[in-house]
């Protein structure tokens, strides 16, 4: 299990990670798995999803880093024991689009007990890390990163990881709109990303200490390819039209003063518009994802 601070993985990067990991180790590839912290704070990580362009330095760079730790990891194994609890923390996650919807309040922490200590921690908990703003142009792991560091200070020598849950509509309190125009950055701060960072640790930390031995553990995995049916797509046509709606919303925002997230958003949906006209045109939208 690998959890890189980024907004996530696709599957070309996890298939180079784990072509280097078979060369790297004996272990099978196939059970190498990554997970994405989800930070917004990051460099493009995935191809293809309109964020901007990939650096291919910064791209190998993390492959290479990725499958180093876990050659690392391969070689420092030691007999451990596992403790699992879970606590609830309902002050952090927000729904986004619906005040008081659902969220996912279970802190779920994993922790592996070596003969001098504990080695690990594993601490899922489902909510967005996007405590910093538009206005932030720092790289930042968000909250995760204080929650880490305030367990980790708890347990010298254990090494913490965060692995986000079913994000979904869960952020830290904002709403989408208020986000894309840039409202509210001032409670979007490094502070405010420490306090809360720190309140789930508290929570991670009790249930981590309340946290109950399994007898036996059996590590297994498995993978299932899955086939989902698309609807028609329209025509190339029909997207070269929206091309230009969206274009021209673009145009009229700036000109209204609208802020960068208003008319970037219009921008973006202009070029994935634009990608989709160039897939129908080749015949290469499938019918079916897999």
């Amino acid at each position: 299990l690998v959890s890189v601070d980024a907004l996530g993985v696709d599957a070309k990067l996890l298939a180079k990670v784990r072509e280097k990991v078979a060369h790297l180790t004996d272990l099978n590839p196939s059970s190498v798995m990554i997970s994405a912290t989800h930070t917004h704070s990051g460099p493009v990580t995935m191809e293809d999803i309109f964020l901007g362009e990939v650096d291919p330095a910064y791209r190998n760079g993390l492959i290479n880093n990725i499958a180093g730790a876990v050659y690392l990891a391969n070689q420092t194994l030691e007999p451990v024991t596992v403790f699992v609890g879970e606590e609830e923390c309902r002050s952090v996650g927000k729904n986004r689009r619906q005040k008081g919807g659902p969220t996912d309040a279970q802190v779920l922490v994993v922790r592996l007990q070596g003969a001098d200590g504990p080695k690990a921690l594993l601490v899922n908990y489902a909510c967005h890390p996007v405590v910093l703003g538009p206005d932030n142009f720092l790289v930042t792991a968000d909250y995760p990163y204080y929650l880490l560091n305030a367990l980790e200070q708890v347990y010298p020598g254990a090494q913490a990881m965060f692995m986000n849950g079913a994000t979904g509509d869960v952020n830290v309190g904002h709403n989408t709109a208020d986000s894309i125009q840039g409202k509210g950055n001032d409670r979007r701060t490094f502070r405010e990303a420490a306090r809360l960072g720190r309140i789930i640790a508290g929570v991670a930390l009790a249930a981590s200490e309340n946290a109950v031995a399994l007898a036996s553990v059996n590590l297994s995995y498995a993978a299932q390819e899955l086939s989902v049916p698309f609807e028609q797509a329209p025509t190339a046509d029909f997207y070269l039209r929206e091309v230009d709606t969206w274009k021209r919303q673009a145009v009229e925002l700036k000109q209204k003063g609208a802020s960068f997230g208003e008319y970037h958003q219009a921008e973006v949906w202009a070029q994935w518009a634009g990608k989709m006209a160039e897939l129908q045109q080749a015949n290469k939208i499938e019918p079916v994802i897999k």
